[in-house]
């Protein structure tokens, strides 16, 4: 181990395979018990930026400290929320957690590796509880809604995605089960936590993300007529992620 001598530097190793849900529930409720903010490194990716959590933690003391702020999250696309907060510069914006949440599904690819989460704050919002894979998006959108989020559209490290990554591979019929449980419980949430209008904000920018992954399929399938039909009844699907939607027609995605 490369810091196995380092004294700021604890490692762990687990008795049983607790599985990558597993491991995150026990990062959270016992190995960071006490922390002030948590930051979750899948195996599978790695850090490139060594100051950003000095540059976030300034950032985070300059708008309100940890009493307000929730959530920073890196490598985040901060084009839907540019005008819905404050810049902080070129690269990151200030923003209300609910508008985080709704503007969610427009953002194009979610890092947990760049979400340093305020852990006051997740203690009291079953973080890490869902028992599926997207728990940890679903858990970091619940924080967020407990107060101010900054996003970060500066890229701190690298998810090296391999061939055998539990990203890649099949879901079983109880993982999809799960998965769209966790969902449906989250929806749940937020329809007590948004008004009808943010609600109504969030299901539309749901809708369109939906669209586009109905014309990608298409179009991965070849069936281009139909895909055509879709984006002509969808054109804010085109709007909002066109150059993924020509990459993958092109087939150069």
């Amino acid at each position: 181990h490369t810091f196995a001598n380092e004294s700021r530097v604890s490692l762990f190793r687990n008795e049983v395979n607790r599985g990558r849900v597993g491991n995150y529930q026990r990062l959270f409720h016992e190995l960071g018990a006490g922390a002030d903010w948590i930051l979750n490194l899948d195996g599978d990716d790695h850090y490139t930026d060594r100051h950003f959590i000095t540059r976030a933690l300034d950032a985070i003391h300059a708008n309100g400290g940890a009493g307000e702020i929730v959530l920073y999250h890196y490598q985040f696309d901060i084009t839907p929320l540019k005008d819905k907060g404050m810049k902080l510069g070129e690269h990151a914006v200030l923003t209300d957690g609910a508008e985080y949440v709704i503007q969610r599904p427009l953002v194009r690819s979610f890092y947990h590796l760049g979400a340093m989460v305020n852990r006051k704050a997740a203690e009291g919002s079953g973080f890490y509880s869902y028992p599926s894979l997207n728990t940890d998006a679903l858990s970091i959108q619940e924080v967020a809604l407990r107060g101010k989020v900054i996003v970060d559209d500066r890229q701190i490290g690298e998810w090296s995605l391999k061939a055998n990554s539990e990203t890649r591979r099949s879901f079983s019929e109880l993982e999809k089960e799960r998965y769209e449980i966790a969902n449906r419980s989250f929806l749940q949430i937020l329809k007590a936590s948004l008004s009808d209008d943010q609600m109504g904000r969030y299901l539309g920018n749901l809708g369109i993300t939906e669209a586009k992954e109905e014309i990608v399929s298409l179009l991965r399938g070849r069936q281009f007529s139909r895909a055509l039909r879709s984006l002509r009844k969808h054109p804010l699907a085109f709007r909002h992620f066109g150059r993924e939607i020509i990459k993958v027609a092109l087939g150069v995605d």
